[in-house]
Formats: C-alpha cells, sequence, structure tokens
C-alpha cells in the first residue's frame, strides 16, 4: 500500500485497506469521498472509485479519482450564504449582525483584518460598527475608524460600484486612500471592499484584508 500511503492522509489507511481487499475480492467499492495529497504536498477532496481488473495476467484494483474540491466550496458557500439570512434574522442589533456578517466573510474567504461599516444614503456618512484584527495572533475587536465621516474615494467606488480588490505589489495597483490606525507601518497583502445590501439599497460596506504577518496591533484597512 506504498502509493496509497503517498498520497493518502493517515486516518483514511485503514479504511482504504478494507477497500483494496474488496476490490480484489472482485467487488466493485462504493464512491468515497477523501481528502489526499498532490505531489507538490497540497490537500484537495476528491471522489474516489475501486474497480476490480486484471493487470498483466494478475488481479489488479484500478482506481478513479474525481477531483470535487470546487463542488465541497460551492457547496459550503451555498450553506454559508443559507446561514446568514437565517442568523442575521435572529440579530438584535447592529453589532451582533456585523458579527455574523464577518463570521461569514471568514468562513468563506477567510481575512486577517475585518471592519463592518453601515452607509447613510441621506448624509453620505459612514459608520464603524464592528473592527477586528488580528493581535498576537488572536482576532480581536478593535477601536472605530469611522463615526459619522465621509468614507475614503476607494470605499465610496464600493458603494457605488460594486467590489474593489487591491493587490499590494501588484504594478499598478491603486494606491490606499483610506483611513489606518495603531501600527501603521505594516501594511495587508490584500483588501478587499464590497457593499452590503439590502435588497437593492447599499446598507453599508464590509473591508477584508490578508496580510503577510501577525501585527501586534490594531490597524484599520480603510
Amino acid at each position: 500500500m506504498t502509493g496509497v500511503q503517498t498520497c493518502a492522509l493517515p486516518i483514511y489507511h485503514a479504511l482504504i485497506w478494507q477497500r483494496i481487499q474488496c476490490a480484489t475480492a472482485r467487488e466493485m467499492t462504493s464512491l468515497l469521498e477523501q481528502r489526499i495529497l498532490r505531489l507538490d504536498g497540497t490537500a484537495i477532496e476528491v471522489e474516489a472509485l475501486g474497480i476490480p481488473c486484471t493487470y498483466r495476467g494478475k488481479p489488479s484494483v484500478q482506481v478513479i479519482m474525481r477531483d470535487i474540491s470546487e463542488r465541497k466550496r460551492a457547496g459550503a458557500r451555498l450553506a454559508a450564504i443559507s446561514a446568514l439570512g437565517h442568523r442575521l434574522s435572529a440579530a438584535d442589533t447592529a453589532k451582533d449582525a456585523a458579527r455574523i456578517i464577518v463570521d461569514i466573510a471568514d468562513q468563506l474567504i477567510g481575512w486577517d483584518s475585518c471592519i463592518c461599516a453601515l452607509w447613510s444614503e441621506t448624509d453620505g456618512l459612514l459608520t464603524d460598527v464592528l473592527n477586528a484584527d488580528l493581535v498576537n495572533g488572536r482576532r480581536t475587536e478593535c477601536s472605530p475608524g469611522y463615526d459619522k465621516d465621509l468614507p475614503s474615494p476607494t470605499v465610496r467606488r464600493a458603494i457605488m460600484e460594486g467590489g474593489q480588490l487591491i493587490l499590494r505589489g501588484q504594478t499598478g495597483a491603486p494606491r490606499l486612500d483610506s483611513n489606518t490606525f495603531g501600527d501603521k507601518a505594516r501594511r495587508s497583502a490584500s483588501i478587499m471592499f464590497v457593499p452590503i445590501r439590502n435588497g437593492a439599497k447599499v446598507i453599508g460596506v464590509l473591508s477584508r484584508s490578508e496580510e503577510r504577518r501577525v501585527g501586534k496591533e490594531c490597524r484599520s484597512r480603510w
């Protein structure tokens, strides 16, 4: 089972050995969803099927695997989005709703720093509801960066045009024109801004970022 041990995670070894024995006895195995390792060491989700066959005159087992990573990710996205509506309906305050939104964002795309703010179309002002960052390796809620202030040009574009993505270090990447606080010398590797909608109406903005290193202080990504 050397080849299997190379690509299969240890938790699957006993089960795979049972399936090999089953296929060797000339019985096709059922489909099995599992995680395997590529040659570069990255893990992927696959669906595996063992089929008994004859190779060079000897009983053998042909294993067919199909990459289902995207299908699993799509299922996770649907489940998270479904849970979002259900959980938001039970939120009592704007901060409770913001915590739910950033938690779902973490499940879908992950983040190192995240900001959720309310947008008032009437006066054009932005108010932070929740700021969270990595502090000494732990998620920590931080002081707000906006309190009924005008949004930065980047945030305004997200409100008016839709999602904005800034990748640090890329040629031609736009300069970040947002507010900062805390350790301003350490920048995010990527920053995303997306509008929060109630139907067709924009009622807020979510910003999430990823860092190359974990900072020791809270700092806004706007």
